[in-house]
């Protein structure tokens, strides 16, 4: 007689069960910091970036597939959708919609474009397994290790200083509003913000745990379309050094999360030329339909670069001279027609930004030729975006003949580009650098070669010859990773064994000095406290931002409240009204001190302009006195603020950094 046994799935179940019951116990007693948050935003973001497939798959469609692999497709669409996204969120401010509810009717359409995409998406997940396969261990290994860090990263609360004074700020500000506001006091309300709208919805949704993640995704797409393109136009194992390379790049690592737009930038700005160049494969197949959506989705790309910033106009530039370049055969129409296409593409995404500004400051493109305006002005705006053009002036320009030794410099002294968290980009160049040489080993170049090195060079010049920050010549980092991976799998692998071995040591030396620098740079600011439960989040803003607890007080005031914050840039983390002046701008507090005839009549004026309280940041008003001489008072003037401080306002909050004072 047969012994009788459970089936296969009874014991999964039971184990299962098993599991569940075992976890509950176990995390009763050991919680994990923070983790039905982090499940909740994990799962949000999963959600938006189908969405994003969705409203992508929209502009690929399947005839792209007789040009692309589904994988490709997958890539080119979610890209896509993301600056659909984007967009969809610039007209939801436009009609008041930025509420949770307009966020989750932004995303819908795209959700509902998605289900349609299923079966594709059950086959590419099915094929995962497969695609790790294909790609080295030592490159898996790199990739693995950046993305990780980055995604531990991206549990942490946002404290990068561009950040809390606009890139998280400004989206705060639409959070209390619901709709777009003209910040005339604030400068960088006039740039494009792109990514900005990105992390607005994911604050809209849930908190800035969510925007990180978003911006995690977009980075690690960009490592996914550097393999791609690898592997396309050169080999798997050029892809796969690539990506490895470009995933474990401390500076690509640090700017995934966090909240700068840099990555954004670079990643479009990459999936441009990345289309374009797929374009020209087409076209020399005679495939004029996908042909033509790869132009688009080209300028959309290109569009959505200078979203994220105005430098992304090199990209579309050197894509406008790379498309002349491959139709100088063609008609005349034919060469206008594509230029239309792709600069119209790009116009159409970017439009959004130049008509924001056009309303507000009258100038589609401040802050550039600030002086021009098709309307009356507020007197600060010009002055602030004379003093942000000034203040670049501590990044020093280079001559033609300073750019090879500039080359040397970033690979050599990467530390000395820029200051304060300028240096965020200024870690993980150095092999990039040091394989350049190696691509003479290469026995036979190639088209596609030749394209990368001439973009890299026609990026290169007008970098190094303004006023260099490592920061901002992250655009090139796909294409210098390319290159190396091309060196490494073409020119160094053909060597022999000792010489393979010694350049992988040296690369590895290189990587690890890096990751060195990195890590000194995470613990200076504890980066991983949070994220690890070594510290909550509230504990661990409170020790590092020098203003949260001022903050958090000033959340409590009534919500008509309007604080002037003086002598801190930093306005994140507020949930009431705040106006903040950047260094850049003449600070009207000093105008309305200087003019006024007693501390009674300063107070008098400050509350004409519904300012009921002032937070003033003690340390960081004399750290930024000091380096841009914000606070010119006339004897008069500091008289009146002197005696304000002391004995007309009402002083209700204080600490060792900050004080809050009551009109």
């Amino acid at each position: 007689m047969a012994i009788p046994t459970l089936r296969t799935e009874i014991k999964l179940l039971l184990v299962t069960s098993f599991w569940v019951i075992f976890s509950l116990g176990y995390f009763a007693r050991f919680p994990l910091p923070g983790f039905i948050s982090i499940l909740y935003a994990i799962l949000f973001t999963g959600v938006i970036t189908a969405s994003a497939w969705g409203y992508g798959s929209l502009l690929t469609g399947q005839t792209i597939l007789n040009v692309v692999s589904e994988e490709e497709s997958f890539l080119l669409a979610t890209m896509a959708g993301f600056s659909i996204l984007s967009l969809l969120m610039v007209l939801a401010g436009a009609i008041g919609g930025w509420t949770r509810v307009g966020a989750l009717l932004c995303m819908g359409p795209g959700l509902g474009l998605f289900w349609k995409e299923r079966t594709h998406a059950k086959g590419l997940l099915g094929k995962l397994p497969a695609f790790l396969k294909e790609i080295p261990r030592t490159s898996l290994f790199l990739i693995g290790i950046g993305a990780g860090l980055s995604l531990l990263a991206s549990f942490a609360p946002v404290t990068f200083y561009d950040s809390l004074v606009y890139h998280f700020a400004l989206p705060g500000v639409y959070l209390q509003t619901g709709h777009w506001v003209g910040q005339q006091e604030l400068i960088y309300s006039a740039f494009p913000q792109m990514m900005e709208m990105l992390w607005t919805l994911g604050l809209l949704l849930m908190n800035d745990l969510l925007s990180n993640l978003l911006g995690w995704v977009i980075s690690l797409l960009g490592i996914v379309a550097v393999y791609f393109f690898g592997r396309r136009f050169f080999s798997h194992k050029t892809g796969a050094w690539a990506a490895a390379l470009l995933g474990a790049m401390p500076a690509y690592v640090l700017l995934a999360t966090g909240g700068y737009i840099d990555i954004g930038l670079t990643v479009y700005s990459f999936m441009s030329f990345y289309a374009l160049w797929l374009w020209t494969q087409s076209m020399q197949e005679s495939t004029a339909i996908p042909a033509e959506r790869l132009l688009v989705l080209a300028g959309l790309f290109a569009g959505g670069a200078i979203g994220c910033k105005y430098t992304g106009g090199i990209a579309l530039a050197i894509g406008a001279l790379l498309l002349l370049t491959e139709t100088r055969a063609l008609a005349f129409k034919k060469i206008l027609r594509a230029q239309i296409v792709y600069g119209g593409s790009a116009l159409v995404v970017f439009s959004p930004w130049l008509i924001k500004n056009l309303y507000y400051v009258g100038n589609p493109v401040f802050p550039f030729f600030y002086r021009f305006s098709f309307t009356h002005q507020n007197p600060w705006v010009e002055s602030a975006a004379a003093g942000y053009f000034l203040g670049l002036v501590e990044y020093t320009s280079r001559s033609g003949r300073d750019l090879f030794k500039l080359v040397w410099d970033v690979a050599v002294n990467g530390m000395s580009f820029g200051g304060g968290m300028d240096i965020l980009g200024d870690m993980g160049w150095a092999p990039f650098f040091a394989l350049l040489p190696a691509l003479w080993l290469i026995r036979k170049n190639t088209r596609t070669l030749t394209a990368l090195l001439l973009y890299i060079l026609c990026f290169f010049i007008p970098w190094g010859m303004s006023r260099p920050v490592l920061r901002f010549l992250m655009p090139l980092a796909p294409f210098l990773a390319l290159t190396a991976g091309v060196a490494m799998d073409r020119g160094i692998s053909t060597q022999s064994k000792s010489i393979q071995r010694v350049s992988l040591l040296f690369i590895g030396a290189l990587l690890l000095s890096g990751y060195r620098a990195f890590f000194d740079f995470t613990n200076f600011l504890s980066l991983y406290n949070v994220p690890l439960g070594i510290e909550s989040r509230s504990e661990y803003l409170t020790r590092k931002l020098n203003y949260f607890s001022a903050a958090t007080f000033v959340n409590t005031l009534p919500q008509d409240s309007l604080t002037y914050v003086v002598g801190d840039q930093r306005g994140y983390y507020y949930n009431r009204p705040v106006l903040v002046t950047p260094v850049f701008n003449t600070n009207p507090l000093t105008l309305w001190a200087n003019e006024s005839s007693s501390a009674e009549d300063l107070a008098a004026r400050l509350k004409t302009k519904h300012i009921t309280h002032l937070l003033i940041n003690n340390n960081e008003m004399a750290r930024l006195d000091k380096a841009y001489h914000l606070f010119p008072f006339t004897a008069q003037g500091r008289t009146n603020w002197e005696a304000l401080r002391s004995r007309v306002a009402k002083p209700v909050y204080h600490d060792p950094h900050c004080d809050v004072l009551a009109l």
